[in-house]
């Protein structure tokens, strides 16, 4: 959407401004994984500041921006000392991301697959319907 396009953006932009301060950029990629708008990171991780946190004391910053971007809820589980801790939101927003990537995949997505892949227990449905739901009003998959 045009909304999320000025937030990344406007992102990018803060990004540049930082040069090589690692810390400010590390601070922007949490801001940047907790926006409730935005969803697309590849311009961003592309960003040179944002790329030199791969090899620094900020690489679990710079690896969250790229689960994020290509990865899973599922990587993240299985790989969780190279990520930063999630906060709740967060994690929302990577099972959304998770959802994306299947439906990439699957044009049926079955509930008891969503729930294996996004890690939740088939008896939470309220949980994964809720997920799903907001999925939807976002914009990431239609239904």
């Amino acid at each position: 959407t045009m909304q999320q396009q000025q937030e990344i953006e406007r992102f990018c932009i803060l990004a540049s401004s930082q040069g090589q301060k690692s810390r400010a950029c590390s601070a922007l990629v949490q801001q940047v994984l907790s926006h409730k708008k935005v969803f697309v990171f590849g311009e961003i991780l592309e960003l040179l500041p944002i790329a030199s946190l791969k090899d620094s004391e900020f690489s679990s910053t710079y690896n969250s921006l790229e689960l994020f971007a290509y990865g899973t809820y599922s990587d993240y589980i299985a790989n969780k000392d190279q990520y930063l801790d999630l906060n709740e939101g967060q994690i929302l927003k990577l099972r959304q991301l998770s959802i994306v990537s299947l439906a990439e995949k699957n044009s049926i997505l079955h509930f008891g697959d969503l729930a294996n892949h996004l890690q939740l227990p088939i008896d939470q449905v309220r949980e994964l319907e809720d997920i799903i739901i907001d999925s939807i009003y976002s914009g990431l998959v239609s239904g």
